[in-house]
């Protein structure tokens, strides 16, 4: 399995130890997901659903592998010029590309996911 073994962080200071690295990884983790509102009343009603545990047949789901058609149905229905991340590609060029790209996409999908 690869493992990321540096990066830069926001000011382009190469970081290279374990620490460093994680460190970036959190940092930018926080200033992605940060700006997500989030409703306090909808998140005490979930907690307090009596609802512990995802049900088996949920878990089994999420461990399934992602498929050919979901990652297809994801790029056919994205918005114009809206990109998936921060890389700023935007759903034009998945859709332009997919017959060359898919498998690719599909590969790294699953070592993500994996």
């Amino acid at each position: 399995m690869p493992t990321i073994t540096h990066g830069l962080d926001e000011n382009g200071i190469l970081k290279t130890s374990q620490t460093e690295v994680m460190t970036l990884f959190t940092e930018h983790m926080t200033r992605r997901f940060a700006r997500i509102p989030i409703d306090e009343r909808c998140i005490q009603e979930l907690v307090s659903s009596g609802m512990n545990t995802l049900p088996m047949a949920a878990n089994a789901a999420l461990e399934e592998p992602i498929t050919m058609d979901e990652l297809l149905t994801v790029v056919r229905k994205g918005k114009e010029h809206k990109s998936l991340g921060q890389d700023g590609i935007c759903h034009e060029f998945y859709r332009m590309t997919w017959d060359i790209i898919k498998q690719d996409m599909l590969d790294v999908m699953k070592h993500v996911h994996g």
